[in-house]
């Protein structure tokens, strides 16, 4: 119904978010559930598929359902920390991106540095992360890294 609503009908999310008689961001939350739904199935209909094609899927796949996280104006907390090292506990994940809200961020660039940094060190050697604009995408490796 989202799906429809959003693509063929051209809606927006407040409009279809008072349709149904919900919050905008569970719209937004059903709409990426089920083009997640979506890729999965089309990726399990293709596996037959030549060898280079299947690997290509797969990137795509787990590239397009990583993981996405808000920091807020409460900071780094403890409890922060223990649900991204939960999620990474699944051997599934392997990337996770942080959106820096404003509220969090006092000093522009610099605090996501930092926040990236501690991010770094709390999790450990197996872990790298790259900031693009106020975002830091977390990477998981299997071998530690320097």
């Amino acid at each position: 119904m989202v799906l429809k609503a959003f693509y063929w009908d051209r809606l927006r999310y407040k409009e279809i978010a008072e349709m149904l008689q919900v919050p905008p961001t569970t719209v937004h939350n059903r709409l990426h559930q089920a083009i997640v739904s979506l890729q999965k199935k089309t990726f399990r209909k293709m596996q037959g598929l030549h060898k280079s094609i299947y690997k290509f899927l797969s990137m795509f796949i787990i590239m397009t359902s990583q993981l996405e996280l808000q920091l807020g104006k409460k900071g780094l907390t403890p409890e922060f920390l223990q649900q991204i090292k939960r999620r990474f506990d699944n051997p599934r994940i392997k990337n996770i991106k942080i959106s820096v809200l404003r509220s969090a961020r006092e000093k522009g660039r610099e605090t996501v540095k930092y926040y990236a940094e501690l991010l770094k060190n709390s999790l450990g050697v197996k872990f790298t992360f790259r900031i693009i604009g106020f975002s830091i995408f977390i990477k998981k490796w299997r071998k530690a890294r320097e």
